[in-house]
């Protein structure tokens, strides 16, 4: 089965003003790298991504190459 990583990661709140962006967004994505080594896998359900101060910015997930 072909797999494909979706990852979206919307940089509209404050976590990511007054030059945080890059910031912000590298510990996202060491956060979510940790996550996924620990579990061995990618989650195939979408899983919600918080910024720095709780707030939903994105999800992420592995789904089918088909999957639109």
């Amino acid at each position: 089965l072909s797999m494909k990583f979706i990852i979206r990661i919307g940089l509209e709140n404050a976590a990511f003003s007054d030059g945080n962006e890059g910031t912000e967004l590298a510990r996202i994505l060491r956060k979510l790298a940790d996550s996924i080594e620990s579990a061995g896998e990618a989650p195939r359900c979408f899983e919600k991504i918080r910024d720095v101060n709780g707030n939903t910015v994105g999800q992420y997930a592995a789904k089918p190459a088909d999957y639109a």
